[in-house]
């Protein structure tokens, strides 16, 4: 933790001294993470990283979530993970649900390059289905769409993502976005230092709903992987990766004043994460010992878990 901070700390005290041009173009490449290894075993567990977030691609992800069925391909049924929309919804009118998709889609390219809406324009997408997500988005909607060019081998893969309104929202002005949707992608767009060229907004309904490309170049630490030496240092390139983002939306110089250059402000966030953890700790503690004495009811466990 005290790592990650103290770099935070630090990249943001250099950004104050570049101009807005190098802070807007700073990155970081996978080669220029081999720095940052301990030993060669660091060095070709990160190489295995890079290798299988490489390899992350389209085909990939066709592979994997979608079959093909009388001569057509389409999504995988895979319950509770993966439903198709057509048999998910299978009560509702296919009629209505297409027309509807049609107008999210037309706003969604709207929202979009014009040489980004000339390339998707040439795709027609013809396969929808409900798909479980992550910790950080449990609860949302998301959707994967599948979508066909040129031939039955040119396919394109998005994630539909519901956004929320924002949790600083009741504490802060009004927001500049109608579209919750908006405001998430156009603060990726800024932060991040390569965003996803297809990312856009649309709305179905009361819902908001950023897209993006799915499962393409991405990938992640385990980081019950990583010794002692080299946890501290990925931790680094964290806040690193922060201070960056908060550079290019912010302003670093003010950032960095308010900081100071003692580790005051290190010791502070440290001392708080341990008070917050201590007090996860005792939430869990509390809301396991409701579960067990039955004030608190449970849900069965999923058939199969």
């Amino acid at each position: 933790m005290r790592s990650t901070v103290s770099s935070y700390r630090n990249a943001i005290g250099v950004f104050a001294y570049w101009s807005n041009l190098e802070v807007w173009f700073a990155s970081m490449r996978a080669e220029d993470l081999e720095g940052f290894t301990v030993n060669d075993k660091g060095r070709q567990r990160l190489q295995r990283t890079v290798s299988k977030a490489r390899a992350n691609d389209l085909n990939r992800a066709v592979a994997k979530f979608t079959e093909v069925v009388d001569g057509r391909r389409q999504f995988r049924d895979d319950p509770p993970l993966l439903h198709r929309v057509e048999t998910f919804y299978s009560a509702a009118d296919p009629d209505q649900i297409g027309e509807a998709l049609h107008r999210f889609l037309v706003d969604y390219l709207l929202t979009l390059p014009d040489d980004v809406q000339l390339l998707m324009s040439r795709y027609r997408v013809f396969d929808e289905a409900l798909k479980v997500v992550g910790v950080g988005s449990v609860g949302t909607r998301c959707y994967i769409l599948l979508g066909e060019g040129r031939d039955a081998e040119d396919l394109m893969l998005l994630q539909v993502k519901e956004a929320d309104t924002s949790v600083l929202a009741p504490w802060w002005e009004s927001s500049a976005f109608s579209n919750e949707g908006e405001r998430v992608v156009q603060g990726q767009r800024i932060m991040q230092a390569a965003s996803d060229p297809f990312l856009g907004w649309a709305q179905m309904g009361s819902q908001y709903y950023y897209l993006r490309q799915f499962r393409v170049m991405k990938g992640s630490v385990d980081l019950s992987e990583i010794p002692r030496g080299g946890a501290s240092r990925y931790l680094s390139l964290c806040g690193w990766t922060l201070a960056r983002a908060h550079a290019r939306s912010g302003h670093a110089v003010a950032i960095s004043a308010h900081l100071g250059t003692s580790d005051k402000f290190d010791e502070a966030l440290v001392r708080f994460a341990r008070r917050y953890a201590d007090q996860v700790e005792l939430d869990y503690r509390a809301f396991a010992a409701a579960a067990s004495s039955g004030g608190l009811a449970v849900a069965a466990d999923p058939v199969g878990s």
